[in-house]
């Protein structure tokens, strides 16, 4: 995504929040790969023997199991809107990259939430979940790609259209270490998200806005089929 001029450089701190100690991001990063061993027993394990118990397993590995150690440790160490460095060298981590890290299986495989979004209600629920402010009667289409779900807040009868996708972070180079931009995406009430938009970190989309096919908002920035346009 292009982000000059889109971000707010801030090195200001949110108040209350504390950085999490380093240990958990070295645990953070072998949890994909222990929910994938985790996931294929439970499969291996219902395919052989059938079993409706195995099948809860399964769904709770799937679903339950990210969310649960997320909500636990985001009450603890709650996500912050400032920039910062991340990275093995750096000495404090981020309540960001945990959340990634726990959020790994349905970035990889996005198969496990497009079945999600083919139950009414089920999708928002699961944002929900992961802390987003979600609304009521959201249209979602089923490659809708959502990078950071607990960095949302999105009003009633929005619509997003086919391969909109919305991150609320980009990682850049900064005085030859990586610094993390982190700030949450808000979609008004009404608005239509056109089809492969994209909406990064801090976009603000006002609204009874629509947005059309391929536009892309960031931080006080909308550019609309390469018109630049500014957004409260």
């Amino acid at each position: 995504m292009e982000i000059s001029n889109a971000i707010e450089m801030t090195e200001e701190k949110s108040r209350g929040a504390s950085a999490p100690p380093k240990i958990f991001e070295k645990l953070a990063y072998f949890f994909p790969m222990f929910q994938l061993l985790l996931v294929s027993s439970c499969l291996i394990l219902f395919i052989r023997l059938g079993s409706l118990w195995i099948l809860l397993g399964l769904l709770i590995s799937i679903y339950i199991l990210p969310v649960l150690i997320w909500r636990i440790f985001s009450f603890f160490y709650p996500l912050s809107e400032k920039n910062a460095y991340i990275g093995k060298q750096e000495k404090e981590t981020h309540s960001w990259f945990i959340s990634y890290k726990l959020q790994s299986l349905f970035i990889s495989f996005p198969f496990f939430e497009r079945i999600l979004i083919l139950i009414p209600g089920a999708f928002s629920t699961w944002l929900r979940l992961w802390g987003s402010q979600i609304g009521h009667k959201i249209t979602w289409t089923p490659r809708v790609d959502i990078v950071d779900r607990a960095s949302l807040e999105i009003k009633d009868y929005a619509i997003f259209g086919d391969k909109v996708y919305l991150s609320a972070h980009i990682i850049i180079r900064k005085n030859n270490r990586l610094m993390l931009l982190h700030k949450k995406i808000k979609v008004g009430e009404k608005c239509l998200i056109g089809y492969a938009s994209e909406l990064g970190p801090g976009a603000n989309v006002p609204d009874n806005e629509m947005l059309p096919a391929l536009s892309r908002a960031y931080m006080n920035r909308i550019i609309r089929g390469g018109a630049n346009e500014s957004a409260n």
